[in-house]
């Protein structure tokens, strides 16, 4: 009988398309649906997770515990029965166990034994979870749940609680009873999805916001087809209503005369329209199609941007989101003119430290530059660089006081807002990189985002002896014998 895993379960929460795909290509056609290319970024979080794991491991041994690292290679019956011993031997530490029952098969990352009678004797065990993640999301829950439904198969025994410990060494308990309903649910839910397969009911990408490992060959299918999906900016209740409407498409919207029965404001209709007129433009012409928007309100648009001064600041921050305890910032770029000469220059973080130096290196600057001219302003894309500042003046207690008065005087201006009040451009996002092709070429270089940076700054940290963890994952399987 074929066996779900704990993964399966998640999958099917996260992207039910991404689960209707993977069985229809496993029992129908392995060519239809296209799986995305091997993803750099993914390949290093796995990365990431060994060593997480590993180091967890290592703690452990450290701590002079019984441990029994299961094999993660060889038949499936040898490892389920070398974990049930593992159990029935009382060991304080079971690493990359296998469990069953008559419904799924799932590999724990830690078996932890623990107080409590089962079937084993006078002690039970808990499941340990090891996540890169900062807090717990929902399918971390629905994972621990399965897996707790198969422990008990063995020990004959519901654990109350199962806990997760994170990329930053925080341990977090969980009451499963609490979640035992939801989890139920979403159990019969997959059940009776995969009892009711139909291989000649091919879902609609466009239905979905999450495709899995089908990302891009869901969102070709809805480029292709115009779907009202691909529009900037448009609300799932919109799409709904104009559905309701019988609009079905970016060409039935743009041709529609229609507004009481869509029961959308006029003004918002019309800013829909316009937005699906300037993609599919930009989609026939293979250029970025755009209008710059009238706007009569003061503040509003290109109406509010500041007088230019000579103080005036551009900065961007680029961020490696894998390290502990928190995010680093490794990267502040920022613009500026000196001399009627425009300059650019960059601060670089590689420690927490450094972090922490650069900050208030950079707040200091600011808080010169204001001094000199109260009318300078620093322009930035998006919420992430002052969320960052206000974070970090949180975090390391320092320059509050500074980031308060730059913020009262409204120093920081986000230039994605006055984008989006002032063009209607024909890009399927208004994200810098979407709209970039309006003001320069094509980027040719290797690095064309934020997460190709975090990328090649992370493999140029494990190639810098400066830099390099010491709990390299190859040096870690070596020493914990794995």
């Amino acid at each position: 009988m074929k066996r779900f895993s704990p993964t399966d379960l998640m999958r099917f929460f996260i992207s039910p398309y991404e689960s209707w795909a993977t069985r229809y290509s496993s029992e129908v056609d392995s060519t239809i649906f296209i799986k995305d290319p091997e993803n750099e970024f993914l390949s290093m979080a796995k990365r990431k997770g060994d060593d997480h794991e590993y180091k967890i491991l290592k703690r452990y041994q450290d701590e002079k515990l019984s441990i029994k690292i299961i094999p993660d290679s060889g038949p499936r019956e040898e490892r389920l029965d070398a974990t049930k011993q593992a159990m029935l031997d009382g060991l304080d530490i079971i690493y990359q166990g296998s469990l069953e029952n008559e419904l799924f098969f799932g590999k724990t990352d830690f078996l932890v034994k623990t107080h409590g009678d089962s079937n084993l004797g006078n002690y039970s065990y808990e499941i340990l979870d090891a996540k890169l993640a900062r807090r717990a999301k929902a399918e971390h829950i629905i994972q621990l749940s399965c897996y707790r439904e198969l422990l008990e198969n063995i020990q004959g025994k519901v654990s109350d609680s199962a806990s997760l410990i994170y990329g930053d060494g925080e341990l977090e308990r969980f009451n499963l009873d609490n979640y035992d309903s939801f989890y139920k649910a979403l159990r019969e839910k997959f059940f009776n999805f995969h009892a009711s397969f139909n291989p000649d009911n091919i879902p609609d990408p466009a239905s979905y916001d999450e495709w899995g490992i089908y990302s891009e060959y869901a969102k070709n299918i809805i480029q292709k087809t115009n779907n009202l999906s691909i529009i900037a900016g448009i609300r799932k209740s919109q799409i709904k209503k104009l559905k309701e409407a019988n609009i079905n498409s970016c060409e039935e919207l743009i041709n529609s005369e229609i507004s009481k029965e869509t029961k959308i404001n006029p003004k918002v209709l019309d800013r829909l329209k316009l937005q699906a007129k300037h993609q599919l433009k930009s989609k026939k012409n293979s250029k970025l199609s755009f209008e710059v928007l009238p706007h009569s309100d003061r503040g509003l648009g290109l109406k509010g941007l500041p007088e230019k001064s000579l103080n005036d600041v551009y900065f961007d921050l680029e961020s490696n989101t894998f390290t502990v305890p928190m995010t680093l910032h490794y990267l502040w770029g920022f613009a500026y003119e000196k001399n009627s000469h425009k300059k650019f220059d960059c601060l670089w973080a590689h420690t927490q430290e450094d972090m922490k130096e650069v900050f208030e290196s950079f707040v200091d600057m600011l808080m010169d530059k204001f001094s000199e001219d109260p009318k300078m302003h620093v322009f930035h894309y998006g919420a992430f660089e002052v969320t960052t500042l206000k974070t970090l003046a949180g975090y390391f207690s320092s320059k509050s006081d500074e980031i308060d008065h730059l913020l009262r005087n409204n120093v920081f201006i986000d230039l994605f807002k006055l984008v989006k009040q002032s063009f209607c451009i024909g890009s399927t996002g208004y994200g810098l990189k979407d709209i970039e092709p309006i003001f320069r070429n094509e980027r040719t270089e290797e690095v064309t985002g934020g997460t190709e940076s975090m990328i090649q700054y992370e493999l140029w940290s494990a190639n810098n002896d400066e830099s390099k963890d010491e709990t390299d994952s190859e040096l870690l399987k070596k020493h914990l014998g794995i």
